[in-house]
């Protein structure tokens, strides 16, 4: 059995279709030609970018600065102490805004330096030097094999490094190119 609508509910369907049909015709011949141009801006754009910094600095905190700030305008602000290792910093570069920036002191290490070297003994460099870098702040003997540093592996605390002479044939080969 098929449920059957009464004539009335029948009519209020149809009126209720007939309703709604001329709400969307007149909606539609109605509407305007394009959105109302609104007399201010509203500027979504912050300006400023927010970023934290300790360690190593003078004045720790949060930082506003304005966009496109980078790391020397941050540090100018902040002042990083003495001690403070600004090696892996890029000044140049861009600040985002929400980052967290450690200033790490630096750390010195001791390593012993031996053979063909004018000055032997204990020297303290940063952490992190090479081995290559090493070889510019030390003073050779002339006979100094100095190809045996130019290595760019990091120093170790305690570190022995022995500075090789150069071998009698090799040496004689620089005397008479010389």
């Amino acid at each position: 059995m098929e449920p059957k609508l009464p004539f009335h509910e029948w009519a209020i369907v149809g009126l209720l279709i007939i309703a709604l049909a001329s709400i969307v015709a007149v909606a539609f011949v109605h509407r305007p030609s394009s959105l109302p141009v609104t007399e201010k801006r509203i500027e979504l754009v912050n300006k400023n970018i927010v970023v934290e910094i300790h360690g190593a600095v003078q004045k720790p905190g949060v930082y506003e600065l304005p966009k496109g700030s980078r790391y020397k305008d941050l540090f100018a602000q902040a002042i990083p102490q003495p001690h403070a290792d600004l090696r892996k910093f890029k000044m140049q570069s861009a600040l985002r805004s929400g980052q967290t920036i450690h200033v790490p002191p630096q750390v010195w290490i001791t390593v012993n330096i031996e053979g063909a070297v004018v000055a032997p003994g204990a020297k303290e460099v940063l952490e992190g030097t090479t081995l290559s870098q090493l070889s510019e702040e030390i003073a050779f003997a002339e006979d100094a094999d100095r190809q045996k540093l130019q290595k760019k592996r990091k120093l170790k605390e305690g570190e022995i490094i022995r500075v090789p002479k150069l071998r009698k044939k090799i040496k004689k080969a620089l005397v008479r190119n010389d």
